[in-house]
């Protein structure tokens, strides 16, 4: 995935391999910028067994304006000064070996009807 170089910047890299060596999966948000300098409200899901990204969300519905309002006493929420809106789907994923014993798909092996654990994700107030 395009995110696994983010895993291992010198800031983000311990994060990552405490994950992977306590063996839980994370699910971490951040201030995404692209190098063309796009900005975008991301959280990625983090499979510590895989020892890699596996699933990425960006935030679709930004609240607010650009600008600041000019009556100090109003809240800004200003999400859409720094970030733009991506549609990259509301999926539902399997969570890859969290859980021991289950079967996989495709794979033919009896797991009592039970595959890894269906998982999604979504940033604060997307309205999807």
């Amino acid at each position: 995935m395009q995110l696994l170089s983010w895993t291992d910047t010198p800031d983000t890299r311990h994060l990552f391999e405490e994950a992977k060596y306590l063996g839980i999966d994370i699910s971490v948000g951040f201030a995404e910028r692209t190098v063309k300098g796009k900005g975008y409200n991301t959280s990625v899901y983090y499979s510590a067994k895989k020892g890699e990204v596996t699933t990425k969300c960006q935030k679709l519905h930004l609240p607010g304006t650009v600008e600041r309002f000019e009556n100090p006493d109003i809240v800004n929420q200003l999400e859409n000064r720094y970030f733009e809106p991506v549609n990259l789907d509301f999926k539902a994923f399997r969570a890859p070996d969290i859980l021991d014993g289950v079967a996989k798909k495709g794979s033919g092996e009896p797991g009592g009807g039970k595959g890894d654990p269906v998982m999604g994700m979504l940033i604060c107030n997307d309205r999807r």
